[in-house]
């Protein structure tokens, strides 16, 4: 989970504008709720300002687009510097795992995609 504060901001780009969809999942209080969607643009932008304390519990991001493509996400505190969300090594295996059908992942990718969804699917059921 990331915990923001008010004026933090979560931010992003991809390696081309408006093929990588983006919804941020996140905690207001008790209350899990979308934060924010949209499409990555091909340079820096806000994907999400906190205007409160929330905590974001995923951050999903969807290629569109028929070739692989390249994302960089950052946290940026108020008034502070930007700091990378995710390494340059998950961003080059993402690019190869949004690239591939499903049936060609690995077990170990398929296996980590299933425990994902089964974390949606409890939050749903409740």
């Amino acid at each position: 989970m990331i915990a923001l504060d008010s004026g933090d901001k979560i931010r992003g780009d991809a390696a081309a504008a408006t093929v990588v969809d983006f919804t941020l999942h996140g905690f207001v209080g008790t209350t899990i709720t979308q934060l924010a969607d949209g499409q990555l643009a091909s340079s820096i932008g806000d994907l999400y300002t906190s205007a409160a304390a929330v905590g974001v519990s995923s951050i999903i991001l969807v290629n569109t687009d028929s070739s692989a493509r390249a994302v960089n996400l950052y946290l940026t505190p108020s008034g502070g510097t930007a700091r990378r969300l995710i390494p340059k090594d998950l961003v080059d295996r993402w690019k190869r795992q949004t690239s591939l059908p499903y049936g060609e992942l690995t077990t170990p990718e398929k296996d980590s995609d299933r425990k994902e969804a089964d974390k949606f699917l409890n939050i749903l059921k409740k």
